[in-house]
């Protein structure tokens, strides 16, 4: 980071032996003609002689110098960002309300999927290189031609909140039976748990988190070519978007069902052609027309 500061000069320092050299590195070696004002007013005579005065003007100076110091260090802020001032990953939203925050992230996730822009869509979510790879993947499968979405409601996640993860060893004597004369001995082991308690870390994501649902249009089809046949499949998801801890980043927790219900990591779309399957034709009244005895209109 390569940060630029206004540097000056003050225009007279007295040393500590009385004189107006210099006595440490923050001062020139001469006294500067720079035009900048002088703090306080000039040395007397006194105070070149070993008096009181100077030792005072001498703390006033530095004190000042620690001020502007300590103003100027208080005013770095360190921000990770892309080379167009976005974060490089995540999204930094403007609600009112987690649930609105919620939805702004799911929003621009919709927004970017829908655009086949799957890069920006997956900086979204914590695993942008997995997720990618399934949205390309659902665009593929499913010969996607248009996409529309939009988040509808967001509510908190149950149980959720601050959560921790736990480290803790254990000690257990095992034997191979339960008679006195069996084999036995000590199993040493760590294990972790999520929840709660003191000294422990805190887990990554562990922050407010929020369950989104959203709707989505997808037009598919069974191939590629425009001949190709093809339908609108509409549904409705979920996703869970959190808050990063000690951060003001949000981000989608990726799973394989954020594209469709049901879907995991062994599992995927496809639109495939179906022939179609009659049980029965009936008239305009109901009634099964076969029942009028015209061989054409019998199932074989």
């Amino acid at each position: 980071m390569c940060l630029n500061f206004l540097v000056g000069t003050f225009p007279w320092v007295t040393s500590d032996s009385g004189g107006n050299r210099s006595s440490g590195p923050w001062y020139a070696s001469e006294p500067s003609t720079s035009p900048i004002p002088v703090i306080g007013a000039g040395p007397s005579r006194r105070a070149r002689h070993g008096g009181g005065g100077g030792n005072k003007k001498r703390n006033v100076i530095v004190a000042a110098v620690v001020a502007v110091i300590v103003a100027i260090t208080a005013a770095i802020v360190v921000v990770v960002t892309s080379g167009s001032g976005k974060p490089a990953t995540g999204f930094v939203p403007t609600g009112n309300s987690p649930e609105q925050d919620a939805q702004e992230i799911t929003t621009a996730f919709i927004q970017a999927w829908k655009t086949g822009d799957l890069n920006q869509a997956a900086r979204y979510t914590d695993r942008p290189a997995i997720a990618q790879g399934a949205l390309a993947g659902y665009r593929k499968t499913l010969h996607l031609r248009r996409l529309t979405g939009t988040a509808q409601s967001a509510a908190p996640v149950s149980g959720a909140g601050l959560r921790e993860s736990v480290t803790f060893a254990l000690n257990a004597t095992v034997a191979s039976g339960d008679d006195a004369s069996a084999l036995h001995g000590t199993w040493s082991y760590h294990s972790k748990l999520t929840g709660t308690a003191q000294g422990a870390t805190p887990v990554s994501g562990g922050g407010t988190r929020e369950s989104v649902t959203f709707a989505l249009n997808a037009t598919v089809a069974s191939g590629d070519d425009a001949s190709a046949l093809h339908g609108t499949w509409s549904y409705h998801s979920k996703l869970t978007a959190y808050q990063k801890q000690n951060s003001n980043l949000w981000y989608i927790a990726w799973a394989p069902d954020v594209l469709a219900p049901n879907l995991t990591t062994s599992t995927h779309l496809a639109a495939v052609k179906v022939a179609p399957q009659v049980a029965g034709v009936s008239d305009a009244s109901g009634k099964d027309i076969t029942s009028y005895k015209d061989a054409g209109l019998t199932r074989t």
